[in-house]
């Protein structure tokens, strides 16, 4: 499965309240059970006027599907290419990550790799 961030405009997202939003959370459930396992929903960040979710899909079609189904606009679906989890570089590195210390990037198969810039005190 690869990572997704879908990025969707929904004009004062960020005014609603936290009946409609797990109103909408619920409506998006049902959809995903009907595509589950080809899609997972991680997590989703809510901000004035969008919302970005995280999913694990096999493709992008899967993504496309759920917005059909579920009515809710997915404006820019993005891949992940590399994360870099502050957890993970603290546990690693000593709090530390530089050239000379084994530094925690995970790349789109989120497995870590050697060396990286100088990332600073974490």
């Amino acid at each position: 499965m690869k990572k997704y961030v879908i990025e969707r405009n929904v004009p004062d997202i960020g005014k609603s309240n936290a009946s409609d939003l797990c109103g909408v959370t619920r409506r998006s459930n049902g959809v995903l059970a009907k595509l589950s396992p080809r899609l997972q929903w991680q997590e989703s960040f809510v901000v004035a006027d969008k919302t970005f979710s995280i999913y694990l899909a096999e493709d992008e079609a899967a993504i496309r599907e759920r917005s059909r189904l579920s009515g809710f606009p997915a404006d820019a679906i993005s891949e992940v290419e590399a994360i870099i989890d502050r957890r993970r570089l603290a546990k690693t590195t000593g709090g530390m990550c530089n050239v000379d210390l084994n530094c925690a990037i995970f790349m789109s198969a989120f497995d870590a790799v050697d060396g990286s810039p100088d990332c600073g005190q974490l």
